[in-house]
């Protein structure tokens, strides 16, 4: 059956979906890790006195 304006898929075109979101997902987990590694870091050297009352109260829980 052929559908007026209807595209018909590349073959392979799954696995290029499959590949890109892998890729971005591999990206997402580089960031996260990312800002992991940073944020004791970043929280060392604040200098604002709410931010480092939270990041202690925060370090209690």
């Amino acid at each position: 059956m052929k559908v007026e304006g209807m595209i018909k898929p590349k073959k392979g075109a799954a696995e290029i979906v499959d590949e890109l979101f892998e890729d971005c997902l591999k990206d997402a987990l580089l960031a996260e890790n990312a800002i992991i590694k940073a944020l004791p870091l970043m929280v060392e050297n604040c200098t604002s006195k709410e931010l480092k009352s939270f990041t202690r109260a925060f370090n209690r829980s």
